[in-house]
């Protein structure tokens, strides 16, 4: 049986780091994946790989994704991940379109609800000013009502505030 897109469990498999390069020369790593479907019977598990590639952009996502794994941290890069087969994660299976052919996409999920945001992406205050500036113009403004707003009528008593 092979993976479907879908959720799965897994962990890191120690010792399958490899390091290479994209296309666009970006760092990446391949980590082989032991990958097993939460619904069925755990004693069937899939060997799989999901990829970091390491950018300016996305490091930090990526950094995130080996540490829900379970890597320690330390020197980076190292030829073995300390810890890398530590923890066991929920895996995203989807398929993707690289390069015009169709594969399945393994992604660690870290359980993030949101952006991660670099302190060094955030605007200064003068950054800031200069955006407003830039915008205040464009900001609709409420604009006064038109006429007197009405009462709606209920068969409820209102309720006052004073």
């Amino acid at each position: 049986m092979s993976i479907q897109p879908g959720n799965y469990k897994g962990r890191g498999v120690a010792g399958t780091e490899q390091w290479t390069r994209s296309a666009n020369k970006h760092l990446q790593l391949v980590l082989d994946l032991e990958v097993w479907d939460p619904e069925s019977d755990a004693s069937e598990t899939y060997r799989t790989q999901t990829v970091f590639t390491f950018s300016d952009k996305n490091a930090v996502y990526e950094f995130e994704r080996l540490k829900a794994l379970g890597w320690t941290g330390g020197d980076f890069p190292i030829r073995h991940l300390p810890g890398i087969d530590t923890n066991e994660v929920e895996i995203e299976a989807r398929l993707e379109v690289f390069n015009g052919k169709q594969r399945m996409r393994m992604q660690v999920r870290t359980g993030r609800k949101g952006l991660v945001i670099s302190k060094e992406d955030l605007l200064s205050d003068d950054e800031l000013r200069r955006f407003a500036a830039v915008f205040k113009d464009k900001v609709r403004k409420p604009s006064a009502p038109s006429q007197a707003p009405t009462t709606p009528k209920t068969n409820r008593n209102p309720v006052s505030f004073e």
